[in-house]
């Protein structure tokens, strides 16, 4: 799909920054990824003057006169360069791919963070990109919150949680929405957790260890106050393994039942884990707190064995040795099929 034809929906779950950019230099869209990396809100950049407002080191023949050039010529439709961002809070060595839309006073630009550099004492305040305090420097007074990121915070008690799966969780099909929104979720999610590692490691999240990743994401669930998240590796012969949330917020918001009722964190993690695989991974809640269970165990598996897990999950009833015996008779049953 073009991104021309992307929902902004569908382009705030791309990894990479993504800017609509009119020949007059105005911005027309500007996606999740970019909003972070640029630490900046998308309320506040939309509609104003890019090169002026927000960007100004992007005004150079480098930059805005290749743009410029590629709206002049009828016969490129795209161009590929190396840049420099210069921020405030640092300098930002991308990759940008600017390719025209079917609106010729439209193009997009892509931009893919390499490297994360000291900020360059070369380049003059005046030329620095914008900060969201200069965009918005009232924001303090009307009750906004912001994180170290520049990223808009907000406290969430429980009892909202509880509120929304009343009402949500009683819906014919609530397994699978509340497991796509988790997912929707999760994708948004991983973008954020890609802004920190890159501040923090000059990485990004498939380059570190999966014991790295991992930590990434308790660190993150751990500081929003969802519990204590562990992952357990010891079901990796039946190609599987298990995360572990204790005292989750979701579950004990909710009110006792007789099936787990996590779809939506299910969604989160399966989110978070096919990014670090670049392939699609299906996650099952094997045990609920809402349940009886004393904690939440989530079980991983590639995307050929989801209905299988789904099965083996509701004939062991939250019994995980049961449901560890049955994941091993499917990996030997998959072996003996392959062979």
């Amino acid at each position: 799909m073009e991104l021309h034809d992307r929902s902004d929906q569908e382009l705030d779950t791309l990894p990479f920054g993504v800017i609509g950019l009119t020949r007059s230099g105005r911005i027309l869209r500007y996606n999740l990824a970019e909003a972070r990396f640029a630490r900046l809100d998308r309320a506040q950049v939309l509609g104003r003057a890019f090169y002026e407002e927000v960007a100004p080191c992007c005004a150079t023949p480098e930059f805005k006169g290749r743009i410029d050039a590629l709206f002049g010529s009828e016969e490129q439709w795209q161009l590929k360069f190396d840049y420099v961002f210069d921020f405030r809070f640092g300098a930002q060595l991308v990759d940008v791919e600017v390719i025209k839309s079917p609106d010729p006073n439209l193009v997009y630009v892509c931009i893919n963070r390499r490297s994360l550099r000291p900020s360059r004492s070369s380049v003059p305040p005046r030329l620095l990109a914008a900060e969201q305090a200069q965009l918005a420097p009232r924001e303090s007074e009307l009750a906004v919150r912001r994180d170290a990121l520049a990223r808009r915070c907000l406290d969430l008690h429980p009892v909202f949680l509880e509120a929304f799966h009343s009402v949500v969780g009683t819906e014919p099909h609530a397994a699978v929405l509340l497991g796509e929104w988790g997912v929707a979720w999760g994708r948004r999610m991983v973008i954020e957790m890609e802004t920190e590692v890159m501040a923090a490691r000059d990485a990004v999240l498939r380059e570190l260890t999966m014991e790295d990743a991992i930590g990434c994401l308790v660190d993150r669930v751990q500081q929003e106050g969802w519990g204590r998240l562990s992952a357990d590796f010891a079901w990796a012969p039946q190609g599987a393994f298990v995360v572990e949330l204790e005292r989750n917020a979701l579950a004990e918001a909710l009110p006792r039942g007789d099936e787990p009722r996590c779809h939506l964190l299910a969604g989160y993690l399966s989110a978070f884990f096919s990014h670090i695989a670049s392939r699609r991974l299906v996650v099952g809640e094997a045990s609920c707190i809402a349940a009886g269970a004393d904690r939440c165990r989530f079980v991983v598996v590639g995307p050929r064995r989801g209905e299988a897990l789904a099965r083996a999950i509701e004939e062991a009833g939250g019994n995980m040795a049961a449901l560890g015996e049955r994941l091993a008779a499917l990996s030997s049953i998959s072996e003996e099929s392959s062979t």
